[in-house]
């Protein structure tokens, strides 16, 4: 009998072990990327950039009352009013997208706080300030429990001074008596800050394929550009596809084909591309990123 029990628990420990090696495999701490960047949202909303190597670190604090284009056909929307929005239309990764398309390259983490709530701007200066434990551990998000514990080590280790922070305010239009962030003035002014090195290491380069919007199609090519991925073409495509394709010969399994597919939920399929590394057909993509 005792031997049973002994055998039971040797496979319930090797379970155990099995499935801890398959969630650290699949978290940051196996596959963290060159630069790493995510939105905290609130009443003072802010972005963070962390580098791999510590240097080059980059923060951004916004007015609730400053406006951003949210994809999926959303139009410019206040940053306060953002928590009303994601929880009317359950869509909380409404929040990643708009910040990449606000910074132009890929936001992909979200925190936001689980009380929905309008924010207004106060006095408060917009300067750096770490996430704390509560809002990367408790907050609502799209990281999971191991890459919230990496997130929130990788501040801990990170010395604030290391943080440039990045001026927006004179990156903003006023229409009427609305403030607007422009996200071609920003993508103008730092250029190349948030560049990924293992994605210009790979020098792949993308040719993007639309059906009906070329206006989505030139902000996906901007996020792509500012994190170091190089665009060599945008054109119209006349047969109409439901899925988001990345098709490819030589980068299939490169990190810029990886992310790519993660990214924007894309297959990936194998074939002969001939103007580009990497073709991206975007399909659904169009419509969940329609400005």
């Amino acid at each position: 009998m005792k031997r049973k029990h002994s055998f039971g628990y040797l496979l319930l420990i090797v379970f155990i072990v099995i499935i801890f090696i398959k969630l650290i495999s699949g978290s940051l701490f196996a596959h963290a990327p060159d630069r790493l960047q995510f939105v905290v949202y609130g009443q003072d909303t802010k972005l963070y950039s962390l580098s791999h190597n510590g240097d080059n670190n980059y923060y951004i604090g916004y007015s609730p009352d400053l406006k951003v284009e949210v994809p999926n056909g959303y139009g410019s929307y206040r940053i306060g009013a953002l928590s009303k929005l994601i929880a009317y239309e359950k869509k909380p990764e409404l929040l990643s997208k708009a910040f990449s398309v606000a910074t132009s390259s890929f936001v992909t983490y979200y925190f936001y706080p689980s009380k929905t709530e309008i924010y207004y701007a106060d006095e408060t200066p917009q300067t750096y300030r770490a996430p704390s434990f509560t809002e990367l551990m408790m907050y609502k998000s799209n990281a999971r429990l191991l890459d919230r514990i990496y997130l929130y080590l990788q501040v801990l280790q990170t010395s604030p001074s290391s943080f440039q922070n990045l001026d927006i305010g004179l990156l903003t239009k006023k229409v009427q008596q609305s403030i607007h962030l422009s996200s071609d003035a920003f993508g103008q002014e730092y250029k190349g800050f948030f560049y990924n090195r293992t994605y210009r290491t790979e020098r792949f380069t993308v040719q993007i394929k639309y059906t009906n919007n070329y206006k989505t199609a030139v902000a996906i090519g901007k996020i792509l550009e500012g994190s170091g991925v190089r665009v060599v073409d945008i054109s119209e495509e006349k047969v109409k596809t439901k899925n988001c394709t990345i098709v490819t010969d030589t980068a299939v399994r490169s990190r810029t084909v990886v992310d790519l597919s993660a990214v924007f939920h894309c297959d990936v399929k194998r074939a002969k591309v001939d103007t580009s590394d990497i073709l991206f057909i975007l399909g659904s993509v169009e419509k969940e990123w329609e400005l």
